[in-house]
């Protein structure tokens, strides 16, 4: 009973049925004024007392039932379902509890979708490679995706919020025109880009394309903005490399076309008629051609090794064979400036896949430029020995040495020490640079050591064939 009277509904039922007993009372009383012989006092005592007892009791189930949904329904988060089953005091009630029911189930279902959708949604930004940031009307940060707490160092706190949340975009950042980007886009309720630097330490600072955009609510109102920024540095570096490569060939094959052509003109001037002047223009004439032709076929066999990689063969090549061979070719120049040239093969080298056309080229590349390189009376080693699963093959000099700022751009396409001296050599400046590529499409290694007065060493390494015949790598 105490139960019953806490709740309202309880209360309304316990007044009910006090009112059904005043009632009944009421008709006694009736009953007794007009006398117990009366037909009309009876049914009048009768009717009014079963009407109120049967009002109150069936009103008195209707409101428990409501009251039963109404703590189940709040209940809801806790228990999940509703018994239907268990409150059907009458029809009405359990076709409202059945209603509730499919409407909880709709409810259920559509916060699942939002759930899968929302975990979606965070995985992808969670694995793009770009950085992402989002920040509200205030400018604070609410995400920001591993790439972007990479590239402005944003440190995760244990048991704190994510990192970057709630800070401000200009503490995170740390860059007022991006910020910037970010008002402005809110302000405007449109998207913005720009090209930034950014970064911050350790990483060292990166071009990225910046595009902001705004996040619209359901009204139509800013809710804030989010920054995705692609970074454009190795774009711009290979824009670079393009821009200098196409610079170099046309004054690399410039140089030798304009001596040939003024000593055509000459000629044609009557030079012809002086045989002496004549011969020595042809002989020059001669030398420039043959430079040119040897720049075109190393720009060519650059072209070959950043192709596909089928045109590459694969064999099986013992190192130390054409190790033998190259010095060989060699041996003539080297005998008339009085070098010393040997070849050491250690026993035990495996056997390595690979073009042997590319690799014969690569390592006669390596020899040739120590046999130019080293003075008369000097000596230059090529050495073969197992290493580490596969073949080291050195190449080492006594000649006249590199300068250290130099050793980090020795394999870059036509640079040259001394460009002078490059040049009278029969130099094209693409040498190192078609071993570099040739030893990395065949995962290989390649390194240099030198110091002024003291020789050089260039070294290349590549992987035994019983490491598992890896295949030649593909174009950059």
């Amino acid at each position: 009973m105490n139960g019953l009277w806490r709740s309202r509904t309880g209360r309304i039922v316990v007044f009910m049925y006090v009112a059904a007993a005043l009632v009944a009372a009421g008709a006694v009383s009736l009953f007794f004024r007009m006398g117990s012989s009366s037909p009309v006092a009876w049914l009048a005592a009768l009717g009014a007392a079963a009407a109120f007892l049967l009002g109150a009791r069936l009103l008195g189930r209707v409101l428990a039932a409501v009251e039963g949904l109404a703590e189940r329904v709040e209940r809801l988060e806790e228990q999940g379902a509703v018994d239907v089953d268990r409150l059907t005091a009458v029809e009405e009630t359990a076709r409202l509890f059945g209603a509730i029911e499919r409407l909880r189930e709709k409810h259920e279902e559509r916060l699942q979708q939002l759930a899968h959708e929302r975990a979606t949604l965070a995985a992808v930004l969670q694995s793009l490679a770009d950085p992402v940031i989002a920040v509200d009307r205030s400018l604070e940060v609410v995400f920001a995706n591993p790439a972007a707490r990479a590239v402005f160092a944003i440190k995760e706190e244990p048991g704190q919020a994510p990192a970057g949340a709630r800070r401000h975009a200009l503490e995170v950042i740390k860059d007022h025109e991006c910020v910037g980007l970010l008002q402005r886009a809110i302000a405007a309720r449109r998207s913005l880009s720009g090209r930034l630097r950014l970064g911050a330490p350790p990483a060292s600072p990166r071009t990225f394309h910046v595009r902001v955009s705004p996040i619209k609510a359901p009204d139509e109102s800013v809710a804030g903005a989010v920054c995705v920024l692609h970074d454009q540095t190795e774009l711009l570096r290979l824009e670079r490399v393009r821009s200098d490569f196409v610079a170099n060939v046309s004054h690399e094959l410039r140089t030798p076309l304009t001596a040939v052509h003024g000593f055509i003109e000459t000629l044609q001037q009557g030079s012809y008629r002086d045989p002496e002047r004549a011969k020595r223009y042809l002989e020059i004439m001669h030398t420039e051609t043959t430079r040119l032709i040897a720049i075109i076929n190393d720009l060519l066999q650059l072209s070959r090794l950043e192709g596909p990689a089928d045109v590459l063969a694969r064999e099986p090549l013992n190192l130390g064979e054409l190790a033998r061979e190259v010095v060989e070719l060699v041996r003539q120049r080297a005998d008339e400036k009085g070098l010393v040239l040997s070849v050491d093969v250690a026993g035990g080298a495996p056997t390595v896949l690979g073009d042997g056309a590319a690799l014969r080229q690569a390592l006669l590349n390596l020899v040739d430029n120590a046999v130019k390189y080293t003075e008369r009376g000097g000596a230059v080693k090529v050495t073969v020995a197992p290493e580490e699963g596969g073949v080291k093959v050195t190449v080492a000099d006594t000649g006249i040495g590199i300068p250290r700022d130099a050793l980090d751009r020795v394999f870059e396409r036509f640079y040259r020490v001394d460009k002078a001296r490059s040049r009278k050599e029969g130099g094209t400046g693409l040498g190192l640079a078609i071993v570099k590529h040739t030893i990395e499409r065949h995962y290989g290694q390649v390194g240099i050591a030198s110091a002024l007065g003291q020789g050089t060493t260039v070294w290349f390494w590549l992987p035994g064939q019983e490491d598992g015949g890896l295949p030649i790598l593909g174009g950059e």
